[in-house]
This record gives structure tokens, C-alpha cells and sequence, in this order.
């Protein structure tokens, strides 16, 4: 096809030479007739015409596009059909694919990771603010620019909310590296959280340089999406920052109610660990002490590698500075004639029983000596409570539990033998408590998993509980997986066993964790909610019915993302009343939640 297509004109654009094939169709450099620029021209292939729902694709292609006008999304320069064959051009992208920077790279820098993070983000939000979910977010559809600009490509198979859909029911679309669990099972309601799992997995694979699970065939991988748990990229890279780590691992939530709640809360996390980086702020790490970033920021160079790029980029990269000539020492060689040169030339040597004064070198070597015997007597001099205390403070404030145990062993061991009536009691408590809620939580994980058996009573009323709070919370019920937690904290508190006040941290802990959630899906549907209202009020005063239409439209789907999203929470109860009214006084149908509430079957 591409050996009859160059050279020839498809509308008002000249094809000059084949760019990429796939399945689907070929893409094409050409030049763009009326402006005489390059451009990008996706043909589709004679034999998919008038096959499945094909044609209709690449129309909705073209459509989604031409309401589209962000930096970060490719632009649609025309689209048409020239004797039967569709079309559609686009600009050129001077730049490279995401995975085949990956494939030469194998990993990004972390903090390239944000940037581009960050406008990927902005790319998606913006497409979900007009109702459109992409679907298939990977890094070939991802092009990056010699200057470090996305752009986001290839909506062939997006999903137009307002648009009858052009799949049947139970059918996925997508690949599979990349896909949410909903968009597997084939569930009618994909939302813009399908989009932001798949940037989990981007982000996960661009940290790392391997997706977050691989597979010998289509349905290894899609099993491991629907049953394993989402991988810390810093299982692989523990050199980056925590909140960086957790994000990612939230964004690929099997749950879309425990994802962020947009692409823009995602983009303010990214740009709150930019923003510290651009303050030279220390960023607390996965491993290892925090990150202090240099005046010159490393980048991620992304062009052909030509002389004059990376003579450019040679500015923004950061590297160990290369040590010049040394200066000259200050010169104290005199002119000739200098008669004070002259006299010091000729001065005779003093006699030996003569007394020399001290000279500047002399005091400078005893003043060391005086320094050198103070520091040996202050460090033989046994450190007083506040000093160990002090010592211990900066080693329990990292996320290490090697430096835990050295806070313990060198200093906390000390202070109770020395001083067993200290005034730190609470503070080296909270120090214990630390570390010893982090080793019970490991040993609960691995009981949980089936890799030990329970030792003791504590151990098999912690699983009982556990099977029922994540039954609860499953169904939506975390309200009674809160009160489930905190009958067993008070449980644990009153046993004497030694181990039991672990436990009993751990069941706090995970109230704690409960109640979280709690609020932030209160927030995050409240926002919804507000956002839907603030759009019907602005559809109430837009001028023209065009923009009436598109705010009022904007409403519908807010709303239909509540109950969508929130309706198998019972304790959102008045929020959920307000979407369905809201709704209902628009005449619009009133979608059920995915998964409706279940009570657990069992009290511990």
C-alpha cells in the first residue's frame, strides 16, 4: 500500500514516505498543502473497510481530534476521504515514541518521570473535562520531543461518553500490559480511572524499564491485572521518592475507588515533589537519606543526539564538576632594585641563643593540639539523656528499619540503663511503637498470605477479624470495618501476652487506614458533587445554547459519576440522595452503583 500511496495526494496533503504500520493502517510523512508544513497522515488499510465497526473508528478518530487544541495532544491539521480511502493528518511530531526512548534507555531518571508525568496528566485531564476516555494509554502512543515535550496520540479506540458506543458489551479493547481490570471484565461503564491505571503502568514501566506484570500470553497478563497486587516500582528502583512510590502503586488500584479521583489530583501530587525540587527542599526517599537537588536539574535527552542538541542540552544536564587550571598563587617576587628585597637578601642568620618569637604557624599547630585533646575529651565524656536521645531522633525519622535498629542498639539500650527515670519515656516509647508495628504488620502480611501458621490466640483472632473487615470494606462497608478494628484494639490492649500491644497498634492502625478512606471518598464525591452544581449554574448563565448544552452535558456525566463510583458506599447516603435528585429533576436515568453493598456474613 505504501509503495502506491507515495508521491500520490490524499486531499491537500502530498505523501512522501511511510512513517509506521500496524493492524489497523499506515501512517505517512507528508506536507501539508496549504501551510507547506510537514505532517503525519494515518490511512487505513484497504482490507479493514466496511469490516466490524472499523470505519466508524477512524470517523470518531477524527472527530474526538478536532475538538481537541492542547500542547499535549497531537493536533488535527484535516481529515476526509480521496477516492474511497479515509484519512487523517495530523502535525509532525520531531521526537521519539516513549518506548523506544524505554527500549535504548531502559529506565528514566525519576525526576524526568515527573515531568513528563505531569504533562501526560494535563494531556488525559483535559480529554476527560470534554468526556473522552482514551483507553489505550501505552508508551508507543506517547511521543516525546527533543525537547522534552508530550504529546499524546492515537485515540482509535477512545470512548466518547456522550457517544453511543461503538463495542458490544463484555468485549475488551486495549493492550494488555496496560489495561484496568473493569476494561477486562468489559464492564459499560469505563470511566477516566481506566486512563489513570494505565498511567500507573506507564509510570511504573518508566521507572523501572519493565511493565508492572509480564506474562507468557494476553491472558497471563490480564489474570495478573484482575488478581495480583500493584508493584512498588521501588521493589526495582529504591532510590525514589516515597510519595512518587505510593502514587504510582495507587493509581494501579484494582478498585477504581481507591485510584486518585482525576488525572489532575495526580498532576498536583507530581508537581508538589517538583515544586520541592525547584526549592532545593530535601524529598524524602523509598531508601536511603533524603534527596537534595543540585542548582541544575538532570534531564533526559530525547533528540537524534546531534551535535548542536547536545551541545543544548549540555546546559540542562547535571554532571560532576571537572576541576580547572588552579589559580596562581598571589606573587611576591620583587622588582629589581628593591631595596627592602635587597636588605632581607643580606641579613646575616641569627645566633643560636637567640630567642625566636612564636610564629603565626607555631600558635596555629598548639591552638590544633588544644582542639585535638578537647574533642578526645568530649567524646570519652558519657553523652547525658538528651544527647542520646538527640542521636537516636534523625535515625527513627527515616523510612529504614536498619537505622531503626541502630537508634535501639546504640543509643536507647544506653539511655534506659543510664538514666532509667529519663524525661523522654513518651518520645522513646512512640520510637518502639515505630518499629514495632512495622515488624508485626510484616509478620500479619505473611499470615494473611498463608506463609506461616498462627503461634497463638493474638494471632488467629487478628486473621478472623482481618477476613471480616476486608469483606467489609470490599462491599463497601468501611464504616463497620473501622468499628470491626477498633473492637479488636481494645481486645489486644487488655490481653497481658507480651506480643499483644503489637497487635494492638496494628488493629489501631488499620482503623486508622479505614476511616481514611472514609474521608477521602467523602471528599472526593463531594467535589464531584460541587463541580456538577457549579456546572448546571453555569449552564444557567451561558449566553449561547451551544454552551448551554456542552455545561448542562458536563453536569449529567459529574453526577453519573457519583452513583457510579460512590453509590456502594451507604455512609455517603446524603451525597448519593443529592446526585439522584439532581438527576432526576434533569430527566435523566439514574445508573446503579458497579458494585452494590453486601453485609459481611460473619462477626468475629
Amino acid at each position: 500500500m505504501s509503495e502506491t500511496l507515495v508521491g500520490q495526494q490524499l486531499g491537500s496533503f502530498r505523501i512522501e514516505g511511510e512513517l509506521g504500520a500496524g493492524a489497523m493502517g499506515v501512517v505517512y510523512r507528508a506536507t501539508y498543502l496549504k501551510t507547506n508544513q510537514p505532517a503525519a497522515v494515518k490511512v487505513i488499510h484497504l482490507g479493514q473497510l466496511g469490516r466490524g465497526n472499523a470505519d466508524q473508528r477512524f470517523d470518531r478518530e477524527a472527530e474526538i481530534l478536532k475538538q481537541f487544541r492542547h500542547p499535549n495532544i497531537v493536533r488535527l491539521l484535516a481529515y476526509g476521504r480521496s477516492k474511497g480511502t479515509p484519512y487523517i493528518g495530523m502535525e509532525f511530531i520531531d521526537g521519539r515514541t516513549l518506548e523506544a526512548i524505554l527500549l535504548r534507555e531502559e529506565i528514566i531518571d525519576w525526576v524526568d518521570v515527573i515531568r513528563y508525568g505531569i504533562q501526560i496528566c494535563e494531556a488525559l485531564q483535559y480529554a476527560h473535562e470534554r468526556g473522552v476516555v482514551h483507553r489505550d494509554l501505552k508508551p508507543s502512543n506517547l511521543m516525546i520531543t527533543s525537547s522534552g515535550q508530550v504529546k499524546l496520540t492515537d485515540f482509535g479506540i477512545a470512548k466518547d461518553l456522550d457517544a453511543t458506543a461503538l463495542t458490544a458489551t463484555n468485549r475488551t479493547l486495549g493492550t494488555a500490559a496496560y489495561m484496568a481490570p473493569e476494561q477486562i471484565r468489559g464492564h459499560r461503564e469505563i470511566t477516566h480511572k481506566t486512563d489513570l491505571y494505565a498511567l500507573g503502568c506507564v509510570l511504573y514501566q518508566m521507572l523501572t524499564g519493565k511493565p508492572p506484570f509480564q506474562g507468557s500470553g494476553t491472558i497471563a497478563l490480564m489474570n495478573a491485572h484482575l488478581n495480583a497486587p500493584p508493584p512498588r516500582p521501588s521493589e526495582k528502583m529504591p532510590r525514589i521518592p516515597r510519595a512518587l512510590d505510593d502514587l504510582v502503586v495507587s493509581l494501579m488500584a484494582k478498585s477504581v475507588t481507591e485510584r486518585p479521583w482525576d488525572a489532575q489530583a495526580v498532576a498536583q501530587t507530581l508537581k508538589s515533589i517538583e515544586d520541592q525540587l525547584r526549592r532545593g527542599e530535601p524529598i524524602k526517599m523509598v531508601f536511603g537519606p533524603p534527596y537534595v537537588a543540585d542548582e541544575v536539574q538532570p534531564t533526559l535527552l530525547t533528540d537524534s543526539d546531534t551535535p548542536a542538541s547536545l551541545a543544548n542540552a549540555s546546559t540542562l544536564t547535571s554532571s560532576p564538576a571537572t576541576p580547572g587550571p588552579r589559580p596562581a598563587l598571589p606573587s611576591f617576587e620583587a622588582t629589581a632594585g628593591s631595596p627592602t628585597v635587597i636588605k632581607k637578601k643580606r641579613k646575616k642568620k641569627r645566633k643560636p641563643a637567640e630567642r625566636r618569637p612564636l610564629s603565626l604557624g607555631t600558635l596555629g599547630l598548639a591552638g590544633g593540639l588544644v582542639a585535638v585533646l578537647a574533642l578526645i575529651v568530649w567524646l570519652a565524656w558519657p553523652p547525658s539523656a538528651e544527647q542520646l536521645v538527640e542521636r537516636a531522633r534523625p535515625l527513627m525519622a527515616t523510612d529504614d528499619p536498619a537505622r531503626w535498629d541502630d537508634a535501639e542498639r546504640l543509643y536507647l539500650r544506653e539511655l534506659d540503663r543510664r538514666f532509667p527515670e529519663h524525661a523522654y519515656r513518651d518520645e522513646v516509647q512512640a520510637f518502639r511503637d515505630k518499629v514495632l508495628l512495622t515488624r508485626t504488620r510484616t509478620r500479619a502480611q505473611r499470615l494473611l498470605r498463608g506463609r506461616l501458621d498462627p503461634r497463638n490466640d493474638l494471632e488467629e483472632l487478628y486473621l478472623r477479624v482481618a477476613k471480616v473487615a476486608e469483606a467489609a470494606t470490599e462491599s463497601g462497608l468501611d464504616d463497620q470495618a473501622v468499628r470491626q478494628w477498633k473492637e479488636a484494639a481494645a481486645q489486644f490492649q487488655a490481653d497481658t501476652d507480651p506480643d499483644a500491644r503489637g497487635w494492638a497498634l496494628l488493629a489501631a492502625a488499620h482503623a486508622t487506614e479505614a476511616q481514611q478512606r472514609i474521608e477521602r471518598h467523602r471528599t472526593e464525591a463531594t467535589t464531584l458533587l460541587s463541580r456538577a452544581k457549579q456546572s448546571e449554574a453555569e449552564a444557567a448563565a451561558a449566553i449561547s445554547e451551544d454552551e448551554a448544552n456542552q455545561k448542562r452535558e458536563m453536569s449529567i456525566r459529574l453526577l453519573r459519576q457519583v452513583l457510579t463510583d460512590y453509590g456502594r458506599f451507604p455512609y455517603l447516603a446524603e451525597i448519593l440522595a443529592a446526585a439522584r435528585a439532581a438527576l432526576a429533576d434533569a430527566g435523566e436515568p439514574i445508573p446503579e452503583a458497579e458494585n452494590p453493598p453486601i453485609a459481611p456474613e460473619s462477626q468475629p
